[in-house]
């Protein structure tokens, strides 16, 4: 007589689903593992910074997308996506869009390269227009910030 096999509780959770995500469509995000990544100028565990206008729907998806490639490296375990919101800019279309490429032009001038499961942007510079909108020291805070909030988990 075969042995049955006992399905296993994981005790994590697979996903969390918070108020800021489903309250706009149009945002960033940043999906952060549980170990960090060695860059030129240092290490960081954000290993990817998109956009989207179509909300949760599209950071689940790219998360999970991200997830087969990414938690194959050697110790990352986890991967975490969090919310990167702004106020409105007056008469600056797709601000979305301004926001991810600030992100991504502060993380390569602090890291020295692009986080690693993003594709576009390598080009990017710490210059870039996108930044005099949100400020470096800001952003670049808010970046570490879910580090931070990663690490504690």
């Amino acid at each position: 007589m075969k042995k049955r096999k006992a399905p296993k509780a994981h005790t994590v959770p697979a996903l969390v689903v918070t108020r800021s995500a489903i309250e706009t469509k149009k945002l960033v995000y940043v999906l952060v593992a549980n170990k960090q990544v060695s860059y030129p100028q240092g290490k960081s565990s954000i290993i990817y910074i998109g956009t989207t206008k179509e909300g949760l729907r599209r950071v689940a998806a790219s998360a999970a997308y991200k997830a087969l490639s990414v938690l194959k490296h050697k110790g990352i375990k986890t991967l975490s996506a969090y919310i990167l919101t702004y106020k409105g800019i007056p008469g600056l279309k797709d601000t979305h869009k301004h926001l991810e490429r600030a992100a991504l032009a502060i993380f390569k001038l602090k890291y020295g390269d692009i986080p690693l499961a993003n594709k576009q942007g390598g080009n990017i510079w710490h210059a870039h227009k996108s930044v005099n909108f949100f400020g470096q020291r800001t952003l670049l805070k808010k970046l570490q910030r879910f580090e931070e909030l990663n690490a504690a988990e």
